[in-house]
């Protein structure tokens, strides 16, 4: 499904999605407890899951690709995790990433040395100047550089305060499309990070997602799954109203919801995947002014390609032909994304996690250089945390 008339799409000076300006020992947004309680909950746990399953028993080498800060935080504690897992024992640690800020990608550098020295870090691993709108062109030297390092088995797309715009939708469109090509008969994991609200998405995109909804989530049994879980939103299916005119904030954000995670299922069951939505966490950019405005999904994706042999000696495991269950996946997604963890929430309930998360933060940035003396002070005052210590 094509939500996109052409692929010469050009980068706006507001295209969001990128690394910020670095400030000295300034804490960033992925600096804050629930970031880290992300990266454990379901980030990690669901990597380590997919690292014990059977179809990675003989793989000596996992990859990841992600979009990280200038610290590495994300590749430091997802590599300190898997070496320690005894499903991931023996194999090496392989990343790619892009940073298109100057000050941080040097200071990513630095990072990366430390982790090349360690015993089970694949030496091809590296991070490039780019940003990840440059692969919206097919033949941009980002590309060469995705298509030179190989398979990745996690891919981290995780956009601090991402527009919905075209730019950023074509980029995933044409990496989902290139790993759909390169991974048959193995899972591997998507996992999406961004803001979902009306100013967070580019004029043309809500529109977009009409042709989804109405298009795709008609159906009766649908539209019941819908009733059940967002039952605004079925009324605007249900009528096919133009959801541009939506003026309730909870409501464009559900609707963004079903539109990305749907778009997301629609064009992988399209290329003969098996897709389900592993987990689906949300929050609020601002504390201080609640909206859950911010989604992050885990997505499992396979193509599925064997088939049995003539003598039978070999059974098949789906079927190249096997019509995929459009409904029985979306009922699914439509289950998980209604069933979404606060997590803002949930640290607020769960006093121990909070503290946990907040020291787990601390101890991984003072292994990056910060001073993080103040660091529950500021969480507190200018981010809206509620400490005991």
């Amino acid at each position: 499904m094509d939500l996109f008339n052409s692929d010469e799409v050009l980068i706006g000076e507001d295209t969001f999605g990128k690394v910020s300006s670095p400030q000295s020992n300034a804490f960033k947004p992925w600096h804050k407890p629930r970031k880290q309680y992300i990266r454990d909950k379901q980030w990690l746990f669901q990597f380590k899951r997919l690292l014990g399953s059977r179809a990675y028993r003989s793989i000596d080498t996992v990859n990841y690709f992600g979009l990280p800060g200038g610290d590495l935080l994300d590749v430091n504690f997802i590599f300190d995790g898997v070496e320690t897992s005894k499903d991931a024992k023996g194999k090496t640690f392989g990343f790619h990433g892009f940073i298109n800020n100057e000050s941080d990608h040097n200071k990513a550098q630095i990072e990366l040395s430390k982790l090349l020295d360690k015993k089970h870090i694949d030496q091809r691993s590296k991070i490039d100047q780019f940003q990840f709108e440059d692969l919206q062109k097919t033949n941009s030297e980002a590309w060469s550089r995705v298509k030179n390092f190989g398979t990745y088995h996690f891919i981290n797309l995780d956009f601090c305060n991402n527009v919905m715009s075209p730019e950023t939708l074509v980029s995933i469109f044409y990496l989902l499309k290139h790993q759909i090509h390169r991974v048959a008969d193995m899972p591997w994991l998507l996992c999406i990070t961004t803001r979902l609200n009306r100013d967070s998405a580019k004029e043309g995109i809500i529109e977009r997602f009409n042709k989804i909804l109405y298009q795709y989530l008609g159906t009766d049994l649908l539209k019941s799954k819908i009733q059940e879980c967002f039952s605004e939103v079925e009324i605007y299916i249900a009528e096919e109203k133009d959801l541009t005119s939506l003026e309730s904030k909870e409501l464009m954000n559900q609707v963004l919801q079903i539109g990305l995670v749907m778009w997301i299922l629609i064009e992988a069951l399209q290329e003969g995947c098996e897709v389900t939505l592993k987990s689906s966490f949300k929050y609020s950019v601002n504390l201080f002014d609640r909206e859950s405005d911010m989604h992050s999904y885990v997505f499992s994706i396979e193509k599925k390609t064997k088939e049995a042999d003539l003598l039978g000696l070999v059974q098949s495991e789906s079927g190249k032909n096997k019509e995929v269950d459009f409904e029985s996946c979306a009922l699914q997604v439509l289950d998980k994304l209604s069933s979404s963890l606060d997590i803002d929430t949930h640290l607020e309930n769960n006093q121990d996690d909070l503290e946990h998360y907040a020291d787990e933060m601390i101890r991984l940035l003072n292994k990056c250089s910060y001073d993080t003396e103040n660091y529950k002070d500021i969480m507190a005052t200018e981010y809206g945390y509620e400490f005991n210590s």
